[in-house]
């Protein structure tokens, strides 16, 4: 994930308020400042990613926030309006969910927490899960305009998903089967600058392994039975 709206800051934790700033300003040059401050912290956007069908679409967050608090908040919200009780972990019938908060990417401690979410495969009987990580990556995902990804289907080969601003592409993650995530991230890193941010997962995801788990930026990483 590229950050659009950071071209001038090199780090996203760290950074001065007078930094922040220039972050505010170019969203509001952007001709975003409205919807943010009208959603109260939220970049006002959720992205849905179906693997199935390669379809990518937008809504908006405002559809969510008005009853649903935060990043965990609106992932329940979407797993109980989609995800049916006969709907296994593992299917493609259900939702994986990646989710900021209003808080997320401010200058203050603790602040750029994020979380991932849907049916745990672990759990029985099986049921909404949630992983709660920090590091970067969920202040970057808001900074390139989303509040939440909302990933559904099933792709008949491995895939990676970029993100760049308003531009979505499907990769080719081939080269990357079999690899530990730690050099997953590194071989993106490598081929894509330092400066993306990655999540992603290792053999024991990519095999469904229960425990698996995911890794982040920051050498963040969760378990809580989503990886697989």
């Amino acid at each position: 994930m590229r950050r659009r709206s950071l071209k001038n800051i090199s780090q996203v934790e760290g950074y001065t308020s007078k930094e922040w700033r220039r972050v505010t300003y170019h969203s509001l040059s952007a001709g975003e400042g409205r919807a943010q401050m009208e959603s109260f912290g939220y970049a006002g956007k959720i992205l849905r990613v179906d693997l199935s069908s390669g379809d990518v679409d937008r809504i908006p967050t405002i559809d969510y926030i008005d009853r649903f608090l935060g990043g965990r908040g609106i992932a329940a919200k979407v797993c109980w309006d989609e995800v049916p009780p006969e709907v296994g972990a593992l299917d493609s019938g259900n939702r994986l969910v990646f989710a900021s908060g209003p808080l997320c990417g401010l200058p203050v401690l603790g602040s750029s927490r994020w979380v991932v979410c849907g049916k745990s495969a672990y759990s029985t009987p099986e049921h909404f899960n949630y992983s709660n990580l920090g590091g970067n990556w969920g202040a970057a995902m808001k900074f390139a305009g989303y509040d939440a990804i909302i990933i559904q289907g099933k792709s008949d080969k491995p895939v990676y998903l970029l993100l760049d601003g308003d531009t979505i592409q499907f990769k080719d993650a081939s080269a990357l089967w079999g690899k530990g995530a730690i050099e997953t991230r590194e071989m993106l890193k490598g081929e894509l600058g330092e400066e993306v941010k990655v999540v992603d997962i290792g053999p024991a995801g990519e095999n469904r392994v229960p425990l698996a788990i995911l890794l982040a930026d920051n050498d963040r990483k969760k378990r809580h039975e989503l990886s697989a």
